[in-house]
């Protein structure tokens, strides 16, 4: 917690920070596997969330994660477990986009993913949940069990849901069903999915099945994945959705972008214009689009994803055919580089996040990249963290979303398994939040925690094929539940202090990187901190009641990282009952507070 002092100056603020969740069980502090894949930004809360999964979660097996963050400074503010209780079976829950609902009455967010095995102990099941944005409480949440008929029986389906967005009083969801007894209804292993669920109740309005054919003699159908929808800008009035994905052929080893139209109001693609294509790049192996945006700068749309072992980025037209002269864009780094979000930007450009490997720094690295209206690269920049701070980043990075907010600001998420310290284990979430130009800069300017990595681009013909065909299915419900979680965090690079309207503030903060290990803790835990100068410093220990219990530091220290240990007892060498407490510690109008749980 920081003072109102120093909150005024950290407005402008650029940090990343590594988010673990923990529990307590038997004496003994765990540490989980989380992976963040989403994230929004509320502002009215001036608040990111994010969405992935943690192991070992509260409902059995893994369990969805929504964690909300202050954006100023990347503190957690909530952090909640759903899913699907595991009895008798564990099963797993995966959180895979979120949005914001800026209701009338109050702000919810609307998570899509999906739960494995699914309630019938099928597969899977496609997952929509709603959630107030005050404590993360579940307003609803269901599981979305797909079906069809195949004489003489109800086929269900393994579903999967990965992308969601508001239309009006509803929300529209995209994902994949796929059937391995009989072939899904569009005829292949899997079929590109998209359902409509009212926002209010979460009962399903409609849902479609989509897919492809190769045109062959005889022609074959493809394996269809949709991994994006937006609503159509382009039409008014917007009564349009799009979708991106992937369509295969031979169980995945081949396969093109797939984007294709449909109407709002039941699903079904217009009949007199039917916009379902693929899209063909050299080389003829995996391609694929994980994100599509409306294009606000050039109209039309643009998307990202992966060509081979490579990032694309295409420009569509309206009516679905290829800007940029029917050329996409291919970004390469020398071994691997994939791309997983594509956001327009205020200024008139556009950025993406993945990962590249290997990267600078390690063997898998977050990679962002901006690029201007004809796809040449403004920057590229990998995420390397402050090496001179004890801060580098370790082997595995990986950005999967990137958002803008506020403007000029770009917020990527992703995990890692940094920190490689006591009590933390990989994967922990990972949020950026970087500036206009890509930077994060350290505390000791002008080190930067983004270091920039050559990226070459080359200019592709794109081939388009049309074929298609759509179905209804039907939809069952099965109600989730949610469950309180603790997430810790530490920051791996933030951004000195910077004076706003005319006042002169420090470059350099004084106090930075605090910290307990472990937390909770039984008998003992070590709280850490760092200096940038010598400093007089007080450091102390106050109860929920803002009692001051214990003081463990009281005068000058020399700059550099320093450790005390606390054995939760107070002044007078007596236990502490169990419960919070706050470690503050204090140089000059410098303050900052860590909480520390102490268990009995």
């Amino acid at each position: 917690m920081i003072s109102m002092g120093i909150l005024l100056v950290l407005l402008g603020q650029t940090w990343a920070e590594a988010y673990d969740r923990f529990f307590f069980m038997q004496e003994e502090l765990y540490s989980c596997n989380d992976t963040a894949y989403a994230i929004a930004c509320d502002t009215v809360d001036d608040a990111y969330v994010v969405v992935g999964h943690t192991d070992q979660g509260p409902l059995g097996g893994l369990d969805v994660l929504v964690t909300k963050l202050n954006a100023i400074d990347g503190s957690v503010l909530w952090s909640r477990a759903y899913g699907l209780p595991g009895f008798p079976e564990e099963v797993d829950d995966y959180g895979r986009s979120v949005i914001v609902d800026y209701g009338e009455d109050e702000v919810c967010y609307a998570i899509a993913g999906y739960t494995k095995p699914g309630f019938f102990m099928s597969n899977s099941d496609a997952l929509v949940f709603k959630i107030r944005a005050t404590d993360g409480s579940l307003v609803w949440g269901n599981l979305y069990m797909g079906f069809y008929y195949v004489e003489p029986d109800w086929v269900y389906t393994d579903d999967y849901a990965y992308s969601i967005i508001k239309d009006g009083g509803d929300y529209l969801v995209a994902g994949n069903i796929e059937s391995y007894t009989y072939q899904t209804p569009c005829g292949g292993f899997s079929d590109a999915l998209v359902f409509k669920v009212d926002a209010m109740s979460g009962m399903c309005i409609w849902s479609r099945a989509y897919g492809k054919m190769h045109l062959v003699d005889p022609p074959q159908p493809k394996d269809d994945y949709a991994y994006s929808i937006i609503e159509d800008s382009s039409t008014t009035p917007c009564n349009l959705f799009v979708v991106a994905g992937k369509s295969s052929l031979e169980m995945g080893w081949l396969s093109d972008i797939l984007v294709f139209k449909g109407k709002k109001i039941d699903g079904c693609i217009n009949p007199a214009s039917p916009w379902l294509y693929d899209y063909g790049l050299p080389p003829w192996v995996l391609k694929c689009a994980y994100s599509i945006k409306n294009d606000p700068h050039l109209g039309g749309y643009i998307l990202t994803g992966d060509v081979d072992t490579s990032i694309v980025v295409m420009r569509l037209n309206p009516n679905l055919s290829v800007g940029w002269g029917g050329t996409g864009r291919i970004y390469s780094i020398p071994n691997l580089a994939n791309s997983r979000c594509i956001q327009p930007t205020s200024d008139s450009n556009y950025v993406f996040t993945g990962f590249t490997a290997p990267g600078l720094t390690a063997s898998d690295d977050l990679l962002t990249t901006k690029i201007d209206q004809n796809g040449v690269i403004l920057w590229s920049k990998v995420l390397a963290g402050c090496q001179g701070h004890g801060t580098g980043m370790s082997d595995k990075d990986f950005g999967q979303w990137i958002v803008e907010c506020p403007p000029d600001t770009y917020v990527a998420a992703g995990y890692t398994d940094w920190p490689s310290q006591s009590s933390w284990i990989p994967t922990n979430l990972l949020v950026a939040r970087m500036d206009v130009n890509g930077n994060i800069p350290c505390w000791q300017y002008p080190d930067t925690c983004m270091k920039d990595i050559e990226t070459l681009v080359d200019i592709e013909e794109v081939y388009v094929d049309s074929s298609y065909c759509e179905c209804e299915i039907g939809m069952e419900l099965v109600e989730i539940v949610d469950s309180l979680v603790e997430v810790r965090d530490s920051v791996i690079c933030k951004s000195p202090s910077v004076g706003i309207e005319g006042e002169s503030h420090s470059r350099i903060p004084i106090i930075y990187g605090v910290r307990s290990v472990p937390n909770p803790h039984i008998s003992e835990t070590t709280i850490y901190y760092n200096l940038t100068v010598g400093c007089d410093v007080r450091l102390t220990i106050y109860d929920m009641t803002g009692r001051l219990v214990r003081t463990l530091v009281a005068g000058h220290i020399e700059a550099g990282e320093h450790a005390v240990v606390w054995d939760g007892r107070d002044e007078e060498d007596r236990r502490l009952a169990q419960g919070i407490y706050f470690c503050r510690i204090q140089s000059g109008n410098q303050t900052e507070e860590h909480k520390v749980i102490l268990m009995r």
